[in-house]
Parts: structure tokens; C-alpha cells; sequence
């Protein structure tokens, strides 16, 4: 009923509207929640998974503005780094076709569009880590650690000793968690709005499933160019370059699982393994991740060995 009362090309401003108003709601603290941070990017997703690629720029410039009107400026510059972004980058990605010598016509390999958004959330941690240091708080070290005080003003004396040393020693994983969430919750939100637009008419694309795919090669230069600031002798650079190791280890870790997961699904059995093998991804914790990202690497050298033979 309502979906023929608006005219389709009103579409992409009303999930604009509708992001900016989700993120303002968000970010004033209106909408609680983890996931609510993620919220803002589904009517984008759904713009240009309907409409295409034009559709998504109307509907970050109309949330943009939306976001500036409720918000304020300093709410804007969030959203457009963030989520705005962060679906437009995905969102052009996943409409782009490749002509393929051998298999002709195919979709952008959604590993590829992730290690992209990896790739950009890197220049903006590294520019964020930048800027800190120019900042009067000392830099992110001393940001997180800052805020980490006030979060645990509530615990008692050994529990905020307890948080201050992990803070301290540790404070790069919890940077370098948050953007591995954001970029895996973001392909989720993705694949969210794909089911949604299944069957559609003028949908560009049906699934978003996760093949074995090659990291861009640029990613092990820049994982080598990290070791510089991470053995620096000042905290908030060295916390700056950690963190940046372990995100730019995402895309082997997703290539790694993508194989893994390729292989044992054509095994005999194949639901069992696959289900013992996300078990113990999740069990196994860092170890369990360090060896699919290494198995990730491995992959890619094994074919680029191929490939040069």
C-alpha cells in the first residue's frame, strides 16, 4: 500500500532521511545498544542494493544533511567517516561486475570489498592516532586509558587495578577489536539488506556469500610498514602501530575461513566438520584465529608460487 503511494525515485531520500535520523537517535544516546551503531547503514545498503550505486550518494548526501540538522556538525564528520563510508565503499563494491578471462562476467568478490573497507579504516586509525598525539589528552594510549578510568570508577579497588593494567598492556587489541567488529558486523549488515531485497524488482544482486578470494597484494607491504611505530619507544605511537598489525590481519583471517570452509564443505560429512570447525573457532580463541590467518597467508603464497611457476 504505501510502496505505491511514493513514487520509486523518492526511495533513496527516505532511507537517507532515515539513516541520519537512526544515527542521531544513536549518537545522542536516544537508541542504546551495540548494535544500534550499525543501524544507520541499512537503508543505505538497501538503496543500492534496489536502485544502484546513485541511489547510495543520495542517500549518505540526505542523511549527511539530516545528521548535520539534528546533530550538529561533530555528529556529521561520524557519520560520513563511519557508516557513511563504510556503506558506500561496500555498497560500490558489491555492484561492480569484472570481466574474467575464462569465466566471464562476475560479481566483485566480497572478500575484496571487505579488505578495502580494512584498507580504509587503517588510514583513518592511523590519521585518528595522528591527531591524538597533537591533542592535549597525549594520544590514544592515554585516550583509552582516560576513558577506561571512567568506566570503571564503579569497581572496587583490585577490579580497577585489574582494568588499568589491561588498559595498559593490552589497550591496542581492544582498538583493534573494535575495528575488526566494525568491519565484520558492517558485511553482516550487508548481508542483511541483501536478503531483504531478494526477489525485488531492480535488485543488482543476489547474495553476499563469502568465497575464497585473494587479499589485495598492497596488504603486505602496509603489514610490514606497521613493524616502524610498533616497536616505537613512545606508548601512543607503538599502541598505533600494534593496532594496526592485527586489523590489517583481518583479510588473511576471512580468506583463511573462506578456504576452510570451501574445503570442508565438499568433504564427506561435510556439515559436521563445518560445524565442529566454528566451534572451535570460537572455543580456541586468538589461537584459533592466529592459525586461520596463517592458513590465509598460506594460501595466497601457495598460489602466487603457482602462478610465477
Amino acid at each position: 500500500m504505501i510502496s505505491s503511494m511514493i513514487p520509486l525515485r523518492y526511495y533513496p531520500f527516505l532511507a537517507g532521511g532515515l539513516s541520519g535520523i537512526l544515527f542521531s537517535l544513536t549518537i545522542s544516546g536516544a537508541l542504546s545498544g551495540f548494535l544500534v551503531w550499525f543501524l544507520p547503514m541499512l537503508p543505505i545498503f538497501l538503496a543500492g542494493f534496489r536502485f544502484g550505486f546513485q541511489a547510495v550518494i543520495q542517500a549518505i548526501a540526505l542523511g549527511a544533511t539530516t545528521v548535520l540538522l539534528l546533530t550538529g556538525s561533530a555528529s556529521l564528520l561520524l557519520y560520513m567517516i563511519f557508516p557513511a563510508t563504510s556503506a558506500g565503499l561496500l555498497s560500490w563494491c558489491f555492484l561492480q561486475l569484472a570481466l574474467v578471462p575464462n569465466a566471464g562476467l562476475i560479481w566483485y568478490p566480497v572478500g575484496r570489498a571487505l579488505s578495502l573497507l580494512v584498507v580504509y579504516l587503517a588510514a583513518v586509525f592511523l590519521a585518528a592516532g595522528m591527531v591524538a598525539l597533537q591533542h592535549k589528552s597525549g594520544g590514544l594510549a592515554a585516550a583509552l586509558q582516560q576513558g577506561m578510568s571512567i568506566e570503571a570508577k564503579g569497581l572496587d579497588s583490585d577490579l580497577k587495578l585489574q582494568v588499568e593494567e589491561l588498559t595498559q598492556n593490552f589497550g591496542f587489541i581492544i582498538y583493534a577489536l573494535i575495528l575488526w567488529v566494525w568491519v565484520i558486523f558492517s558485511y553482516a549488515t550487508a548481508i542483511l539488506a541483501s536478503f531483504a531485497c531478494m526477489g525485488t524488482r531492480g535488485s543488482f544482486r543476489q547474495g553476499l556469500r563469502l568465497q575464497p578470494f585473494l587479499p589485495p597484494i598492497i596488504l603486505w607491504p602496509l603489514l610490514l610498514a606497521t613493524a616502524i611505530p610498533m616497536f616505537a619507544s613512545n606508548p601512543n605511537i607503538a599502541i598505533v602501530g600494534k593496532a594496526l598489525f592485527l586489523l590489517l590481519l583481518l583479510p588473511w583471517f576471512l580468506a583463511g575461513a573462506a578456504h576452510i570452509h570451501a574445503v570442508l564443505r565438499q568433504s564427506p560429512q561435510g556439515k559436521n566438520w563445518l560445524f565442529a570447525f566454528y566451534i572451535l573457532l570460537f572455543i580456541g580463541q586468538w589461537p584459533s584465529l592466529l592459525m586461520v590467518t596463517l592458513y590465509g597467508m598460506y594460501c595466497q603464497i601457495r598460489i602466487y608460487i603457482k602462478l610465477a611457476k
